[in-house]
């Protein structure tokens, strides 16, 4: 046998085990490619599961509240001016929330002097205690929460040319319909947050101070002492004769250790009418302090 006879052989078995070898070698390359795939795959769906915990991440926040009221209100059973001024408030709260619900918890207080057009002054104290509890309807746009809202609220009035029945006071509970709208602006400012919240209550019961003259004690009514008196003096909401509406637009601003930041203005205004009518109208600038907890 000669030597190119030989060596064509060794050339043909050699192409023949390159061939048989880039068989296995295909495979490879193909098993390489899916397990790519389905890595990429697991990652991405890892990232939305990411991406999904953190838009479910519940926030909570004590918050501490301070302002300035501009109120102006009448007392028609004792005058019929308006009194106004400005007076400080200072509250604290907690605000849980999360992509599917909204919860707030805010009691507040102030305490201030205000007067008529003609001088005459008052003092005036008011405690409330807010409560808010909003959910997101997937039929509604994005950024829509509805739900209601509840508010208890003390108001004192102590007239200073008033000589008897001093202070003078309302008290009311009531409950009804809340609505928020809430918008980020994740590219212009990561944590910017504007908010608007509205509510109309007209579910309650309500506590009013009388006249400054009436009738004689049992005149008009038989008398009534103890509880029986003043179960007897609260008196349940009615459509167009008593009613609480308001709404609150909030910007706020989240840094990078939760710690939030917020300026708002709430109004609301309030219409309780029983043998006399009260009602008062109020804006209170805010600055709030949110601290995560």
């Amino acid at each position: 046998m000669s030597d190119t006879f030989k060596y064509s052989c060794l050339c043909r078995n050699r192409l023949l085990q390159l061939k048989l070898l880039r068989i296995p070698l295909m495979v490879l390359i193909f098993s390489l490619s899916i397990a790519g795939e389905k890595l990429c795959s697991q990652n991405e769906v890892a990232e939305d599961t990411i991406h999904k915990k953190d838009t479910h991440t519940t926030e909570r926040h004590l918050m501490v509240i301070g302002g300035t009221y501009r109120t102006a209100l009448r007392d028609r059973a004792f005058s019929p001016l308006i009194y106004s001024g400005s007076i400080p408030s200072l509250g604290f709260g907690l605000r849980i929330r999360n992509e599917e619900r909204h919860r707030l918890f805010w009691m507040n207080l102030a305490s201030g002097r205000l007067q008529n057009r003609r001088a005459n002054g008052m003092t005036v104290f008011s405690g409330e205690i807010y409560t808010l509890e909003l959910y997101r309807i997937y039929s509604l746009p994005e950024g829509i929460k509805v739900g209601w809202s509840g508010r208890n609220v003390l108001h004192m009035r102590d007239f200073d040319e008033a000589v008897n029945f001093r202070p003078r006071f309302d008290y009311h509970t009531n409950f009804g319909l809340a609505v928020n709208y809430s918008l980020d602006f994740l590219d212009l400012l990561p944590g910017l947050e504007f908010s608007i919240i509205a509510h109309w209550h007209f579910i309650g019961f309500f506590l009013q101070s009388g006249y400054i003259l009436g009738s004689p004690t049992a005149y008009e009514e038989e008398d009534k002492n103890g509880l029986d008196a003043l179960f007897r003096s609260f008196k349940f909401f009615e459509p167009f004769n008593q009613s609480d509406w308001g709404f609150w637009p909030e910007v706020t601003y989240k840094l990078d250790t939760g710690t939030t930041f917020s300026l708002s203005y709430r109004y609301d205004r309030k219409v309780l009418t029983n043998r006399h009518r009260s009602e008062s109208s109020r804006g209170i600038l805010l600055l709030t302090f949110m601290m995560p907890i």
